[in-house]
């Protein structure tokens, strides 16, 4: 958690002194690339971005779609591991990995801690509460991590888009980070929903750190297997370029979270809530972040997912 509001209001600025400018330019590159390839004659809208960004992104660096390559796959059953910590000899629980999405499988990704390491028991001297050892009562940490890829067939393995490699990745690090802990409350290792008064600030920063694999050649490498074909690993050329479109396509998003960020912290810094309506606050600050032209019935703030559409993140996200 930052120290004061000041803190974050300084790494906004240095942020934006150095994104801004790159935003720019690229903004010459999506108009250019929107209408030599996309025959878009018009000006980019903020609807267009999402699409041309990562369009552009895979034609910058030569990407390839398989989309359409006819690969077949199948469901294979659940794992279950357990996990230790090697360096102590310690068993940190049990991981049960249900990967591959199939007809009478519900939801999407998610980890989910199934039971803590530690239980609390009741102790009847002086009428004390005592946590004891899970581990005495032979039950150890459980923790559930339930994926949604497409399962491999007989003859070919499961491929995963990279939009799912990242989920993966996302939700092994909070599989670690739930192994990890020492808590012995399910609620405090990681904040559930609706306990909104726990400190959520810090709860995904593991697993997006686990996530930015993905941005590096080297553990790209690492985490690819061989062409299903012609059995060829990913060149160090391969692995650069695919890690530098990937970069590429996300600066949209990177740049809207920054705007976000400044007319969050810009609202929360105003001493006087009612100086100023919160849409004109906005619309000022758009046009300064933005060359696109607003409709006059453009409410973009509620397009802020993380704020307005998941309750545990209200007055935390930033």
């Amino acid at each position: 958690m930052a120290a004061s509001p000041e803190t974050v209001r300084n790494f906004l600025n240095a942020l934006s002194r150095r994104i801004r400018p790159v935003f720019i330019d690229r903004m010459e590159s999506w108009s250019a690339y929107a209408q030599i390839r996309e025959m878009m004659s018009g000006d980019l809208q903020a609807h267009d971005m999402a699409y041309i960004c990562r369009r552009e992104a895979e034609q910058h660096y030569e990407s390839v779609d398989i989309t359409e390559s006819g690969l077949e796959r199948a469901h294979p059953d659940a794992r279950i591991f357990s996990v230790q910590d090697v360096t102590a000899g310690e068993h940190l629980g049990r991981l049960y990995i249900d990967p591959y999405d199939r007809e009478s499988k519900r939801g999407g990704w998610n980890t989910l801690l199934g039971r803590s390491g530690l239980l609390r028991v009741h102790v009847d001297q002086n009428n004390l509460t005592a946590l004891v050892e899970s581990q005495s009562r032979g039950l150890d940490k459980l923790v559930y991590l339930v994926g949604s890829a497409i399962a491999p067939t007989e003859n070919a393995p499961s491929l995963l888009h990279y939009q799912q490699l990242q989920q993966l990745l996302f939700h092994v690090g909070r599989a670690v980070q739930m192994l990890l802990s020492r808590s012995p409350y399910r609620d405090i290792a990681v904040p559930w929903a609706p306990f909104y008064a726990s400190d959520w600030d810090a709860m995904d920063m593991f697993p997006a750190f686990v996530q930015f694999f993905l941005y590096k050649p080297s553990l790209l490498q690492s985490l690819s297997s061989p062409h299903l074909k012609s059995g060829a690993t990913i060149s160090d050329e391969q692995a650069n370029n695919i890690c530098l479109a990937l970069s590429r396509s996300t600066l949209w998003e990177s740049y809207r979270s920054l705007f976000w960020s400044d007319f969050d912290l810009t609202i929360f810094e105003m001493e006087d809530r009612k100086q100023k309506f919160w849409l004109d606050i906005y619309r000022e600050m758009s046009r300064e972040y933005f060359p696109f032209k607003p409709d006059r019935n453009d409410y973009h703030p509620c397009s802020f997912i993380p704020i307005f559409g998941l309750q545990p993140y209200m007055g935390m996200y930033y």
